[in-house]
């Protein structure tokens, strides 16, 4: 509609539905003086509405029965084509396929469908036509990057008459350049029953994993769940997996037998996980068979307790990774139900609701009869519905020098690490410290220093013998007056039976 139009003119631009059963998403329930816009009708039979709650431009969500709506009418508008009417399309990959081609690939119902167009967005919230429907007719496309961030969603095209109508937009997904090891955002959310706390026709939630990823200058790819079914990607090719499991719950499964057996692989494999997801313990836990409540104990590390914590806010736990977070979920979306979770078999809590019960775990140590050392952060509630960015990311970041950093076990004994490396140092660009760490195998004299770009030794951080261990060096720039620029850090170590040498670039702001 092109217009504005009063609610005493909603009469002439819509049509009263015979029955409040004939009812569609986006259709009006009307009196004079108030509209009421229908999301979706609910398991009891209710309706789920948005309308302006009166405070600027601010909207709530309300459900109300239809014995609350006795002096409004349900009402249709004339003369609209709706998307919700052409088939939309399920993303289900944006990964490179070689240096500088992202491979793209959906699924669709293809009746009426005559092509498709592909949008793309360099931060997640601009977005602009890549291709249209008379150059991508297939589901399934190789499309050049020269960015070194991007995001793509994707909507299918059909004929109505002489018109043209789009359909929804499908779910986003981003990709990252890197010739480093990257992590994988596996969207496993998929629920779209009435009873699900998402109702909206496409998410972007992977998009806020890749924002929070990239402030942690850590590359990355997104698939759908289905791909890593299907073996496209491989998990152990990922230096951390984040998976996003929204409410997934015993209709669509939180983790399928095939999921559990790849994931208990990455991390027997040495793997960093991460998982939200507020249905969890609910379907592996209370509802699930013997498979799943082993996966869920011994490689979530996790005992359930009950299926709604009461609480929409958490906190840090002192001495875990997140023990300087505290906010509010269940604001992108509603969630009613997050599960009460408690630690076991050497797991820590790291998050805990309001009320206190326990809100998610955290684990570095072996998984199975494997000795290599595998990480684990399990939320039980979807990070993804937390509206402060900031606070997002700081969770995402948190995950990150955790899975990086030394973290002592239940016995208080440093896991070994496997190998010399450095990390790349978190925040990155910084203002006004950053974290630096590494890990050695063997003990040895240590030197961490930086430089500039012409070579110059600017700084000496670290010059000592240090036992095996992993370490971490919290840099403030007003101990060495660093100026604002980009430097580099280099760890050098010297041991009796050999050397390294790993060189970082980080970047000041002031």
């Amino acid at each position: 509609m092109g217009s504005h139009y009063s609610t005493s003119s909603m009469p002439a631009i819509t049509t009263q539905y015979a029955s409040w059963n004939d009812l569609q998403p986006g259709d009006a329930i009307h009196k004079i003086g108030h509209v009421r816009l229908l999301v979706n009708r609910t398991a009891n039979g209710s309706f789920r509405v948005v309308e302006s709650s009166a405070r600027g431009w601010d909207v709530s969500y309300w459900s109300y029965a239809a014995s609350d709506l006795t002096t409004y009418t349900p009402r249709y508008y004339n003369n609209m084509e709706t998307a919700a009417n052409t088939s939309q399309p399920n993303l289900l990959q944006a990964i490179e396929q070689l240096e500088g081609i992202v491979s793209l690939s959906w699924t669709c119902d293809t009746t009426n469908i005559i092509g498709y167009r592909v949008y793309h967005s360099l931060n997640g919230s601009t977005w602009n036509l890549a291709l249209d429907e008379k150059l991508c007719t297939k589901t399934e496309i190789n499309i050049g990057n020269e960015n070194e961030i991007e995001y793509f969603r994707i909507a299918s095209v059909k004929k109505s008459g002489s018109d043209i109508v789009e359909s929804n937009w499908s779910n986003s997904m981003g990709i990252s350049k890197s010739t480093l090891k990257k992590c994988l955002i596996v969207d496993g959310f998929k629920r779209n029953d009435q009873a699900g706390s998402w109702q909206g026709p496409g998410h972007i939630f992977s998009i806020k994993y890749g924002i929070a990823l990239t402030a942690a200058s850590t590359a990355f790819e997104t698939v759908s769940n289905t791909k890593v079914i299907d073996s496209t990607v491989q998990l152990n090719n990922y230096e951390m997996i984040f998976w996003i499991s929204g409410d997934e719950s015993t209709v669509d499964e939180s983790f399928s037998l095939k999921e559990q057996t790849l994931i208990k692989n990455y991390l027997e494999n040495g793997g960093s996980f991460f998982v939200s997801g507020s249905e969890i313990g609910w379907d592996l836990s209370n509802k699930g068979d013997a498979a799943d409540k082993d996966f869920y104990k011994n490689y979530l590390k996790s005992v359930y307790v009950s299926d709604d914590a009461g609480a929409n806010s958490v906190s840090g736990v002192q001495n875990s990774s997140m023990s300087d977070v505290q906010f509010y979920f269940g604001q992108t979306y509603e969630e009613d139900y997050p599960d009460v979770v408690n630690p076991t078999g050497g797991s820590i809590q790291c998050l805990k609701y309001a009320n206190g019960v326990g809100a998610g775990n955290q684990y570095a140590g072996t998984f199975g009869n494997s000795k290599e050392i595998g990480r684990l952060i399990y939320l039980a509630f979807p990070l993804e519905t937390v509206a402060d960015d900031s606070l997002f990311n700081k969770v995402i970041s948190n995950s990150i020098v955790f899975f990086n950093s030394s973290i002592s076990s239940v016995t208080g004994e440093d896991q070994k690490p496997t190998g010399f490396s450095l990390n790349q140092n978190y925040p990155n660009p910084f203002n006004p410290t950053t974290v630096i760490s590494w890990q050695l195998v063997a003990g040895g004299h240590v030197s961490l220093k930086i430089y500039d770009l012409l070579g110059n030794e600017v700084a000496t951080l670290v010059n000592e013998v240090k036992q095996a261990g992993r370490y971490n060096y919290e840099l403030e720039i007003r101990n060495y007056e660093l100026s604002s620029g980009v430097y580099f850090y280099q760890l050098r170590i010297n041991t009796a039976k050999g050397g390294f040498v790993e060189t970082r670039k980080m970047t000041v702001l002031k």
